[in-house]
């Protein structure tokens, strides 16, 4: 312990004097490499933690990647209050780059493992293009099973793929070995119930690639015809685009998907088998054109009914108009029928207006009747029976 002697003659005690600190030690460019080294850490830890993240997103097996019908249409009506009218005019690629991609960044997952983190497993593998008016396709799928009574989970890319930058749908799209068959496109069509084909107005489904690709294995896995449902308007139904003008994001997924359909078909088996499809497509119970016949032919068919009715009545009112219908009694068979008939009719004509036909005595009636038969047709006038129908009643 160290003391000091102050002038004043107050003497403090001095702070003792420690071991020397290492960190104390260590000179500025050492301070100044030890930061370095630790940022490298952390840097080290993002890309674990980047990694990580990737398997998260690709955990489910691809065929459990799927939404409900129910959720589809949940989607859509809430998107729809989203952006009002503006919603009419998006596209699926719309949809993905304003919902599903800010979703993806946030949950660090799919669309569909965002809804069901346990998965969803397949029951109809949806193939269509993201030019299309998402309502349309909406509209679409719900035309096909509207009316069956256990919906479907769907698979569609855009929900059932992380969204994420580039280099994140590649990793996907290729697979882990890079073959088709280990596509998520291939695993989940593989597993699927149903194949679904949305058609639409903007672009052939087979101009392009992936579009050609799910096509050939749906056939190869037995699903074309009996398992297939064609729906959306039917633009291109009688298109004739060839495999090898088909186009893809990606030069080599169409160089990698041409070279597995060649290496057992020539293009023109490819294209003779997309001709087929095209021209056959599905039972016609399944196809649901939406044209705008199809779409309005409901309130068509009210309005026509509606129409024929209101001729109808119009011309069986003018007719009964101009030509009233004979009175419903029947026409006299006997001399005496006759008379009687004839009676009634000169009392009509010859009553008083205030008065009435079934006042006149039946009496009286039969009276004037017996004498006419008596005397002859002449014995009365007009004049005779106002008389005798005045003395009578």
């Amino acid at each position: 312990m160290v003391w000091n002697t102050r002038s004043n003659n107050s003497a403090k005690r001095s702070l003792p004097i420690k071991p020397s600190n290492p960190m104390r030690r260590m000179s500025i460019e050492n301070l100044g490499k030890s930061i370095k080294d630790i940022g490298k850490s952390i840097k080290d830890i993002g890309k674990c933690h980047k990694t990580v993240t990737k398997m998260e997103k690709l955990e489910l097996h691809p065929s459990m990647c799927c939404i409900s019908y129910d959720q589809l249409l949940e989607f859509r009506d809430n998107s729809q209050l989203l952006y009002g009218n503006a919603y009419h005019k998006f596209t699926m690629r719309d949809i993905v780059d304003r919902i599903i991609k800010p979703v993806c960044q946030k949950s660090k997952t799919c669309y569909a493992q965002h809804l069901n983190p346990e998965g969803l497993k397949v029951s109809a593998f949806i193939t269509h293009t993201w030019d299309e008016n998402f309502q349309t396709f909406v509209e679409s799928i719900e035309s096909v099973f509207e009316t069956t009574f256990k919906k479907p989970n769907l698979w569609i890319c855009a929900f059932a793929l992380f969204q994420g930058d580039e280099e994140d749908i590649k990793e996907q799209v290729e697979g882990k070995d890079q073959s088709l068959e280990m596509s998520p496109f291939v695993q989940a069509l593989k597993e699927a119930d149903f194949f679904v084909v949305v058609r639409n107005e903007t672009t052939d489904l087979y101009s392009r690639i992936w579009c050609v690709c799910e096509l050939i294995f749906a056939m190869d896995y037995g699903m074309v015809p009996d398992k297939t449902y064609v729906t959306g308007p039917g633009t291109f139904e009688n298109a004739s685009t060839s495999c090898l003008e088909a186009k893809s994001w990606s030069k080599e997924d169409k160089d990698r998907i041409l070279n597995h359909l060649l290496s057992k078909l020539a293009p023109e088996e490819v294209d003779e088998k997309i001709q087929a499809f095209r021209a056959k497509g599905a039972p016609s119970r399944l196809l649901k054109d939406k044209s705008w016949l199809q779409r309005y032919k409901w309130p068509i068919f009210l309005f026509v009914g509606f129409l024929l009715a209101g001729l109808t009545f119009l011309s069986v009112y003018f007719a009964t108009t101009n030509n009233p219908p004979a009175p419903l009694t029947d026409a006299p068979t006997t001399y005496e029928e006759r008379v009687i008939d004839e009676v009634r009719e000169m009392i009509r004509k010859n009553l008083p207006e205030s008065a009435e036909l079934h006042k006149f005595d039946e009496e009286a009636l039969s009276w004037v009747v017996e004498k006419r038969l008596k005397e002859g047709e002449d014995s009365y006038n007009d004049e005779k029976l106002r008389t005798q129908y005045a003395l009578l009643t």
